[in-house]
């Protein structure tokens, strides 16, 4: 089970959660939610890395990798049944658990305190794309690319250089210099 409760007083509700748990196995470039549909699971990550982006002009603009119990979800179009303009997909094989919207509605209308159980959820999904967003503000991309070293070193062994050098909003072969950058300079 994914979730552990063992710290929980009542833990009843946890259970039942875990229980309405749907495991899939995923490959790698499944997609997971398309542009222009509505978001109505909730993925837990078990195994594997997620990517989620948006389509601009074509071209995709990363906005994050999800790994090993990570929760993903585009917090507005799941809370709100609202069409998404994001999408996720597998960025290497692995497994995924899923919960759908109507499911933990239930669980909330079964045991209230399972609303704050809820709650925590998306606040460690908000937590975590903060997180993120503040290390993308750190300037410039060598900045952000040994941030990545240092916080998610598994992505980097996990992630094609190409989506990498998207999520950071540079060219591959930018990437390629920073990375050439650091060696020089033995940061990493």
């Amino acid at each position: 089970m994914p979730i552990d409760c063992s710290h929980q007083n009542s833990f009843l509700p946890i259970e039942d959660f875990n229980n309405r748990l749907e495991f899939q196995n995923i490959e790698k470039g499944d997609v997971l939610l398309q542009p222009g549909h509505v978001c109505k699971k909730l993925i837990i990550v078990n195994t594997g890395f997620l990517r989620v982006f948006n389509i601009k002009d074509g071209n995709e603009q990363i906005n994050g990798f999800f790994g090993p119990g990570s929760i993903v979800f585009p917090v507005s179009t799941y809370h709100l049944l609202q069409k998404s303009n994001q999408a996720i997909s597998s960025e290497t094989s692995g497994s995924i658990f899923c919960i759908s919207h109507h499911e933990c509605r239930a669980l909330e209308e079964k045991y209230p305190e399972f609303l704050q159980f809820s709650k925590s959820l998306s606040d460690q999904h908000i937590i975590t794309l903060s997180k993120r967003e503040k290390a993308n503000r750190l300037g410039n991309a060598k900045e952000m690319y040994l941030y990545l070293c240092k916080e998610e070193p598994e992505l980097l062994q996990n992630v094609p250089i190409n989506h990498i050098a998207s999520y950071l909003g540079i060219s591959i072969q930018r990437l390629s210099e920073i990375r050439s950058e650091i060696a020089k300079e033995r940061l990493i």
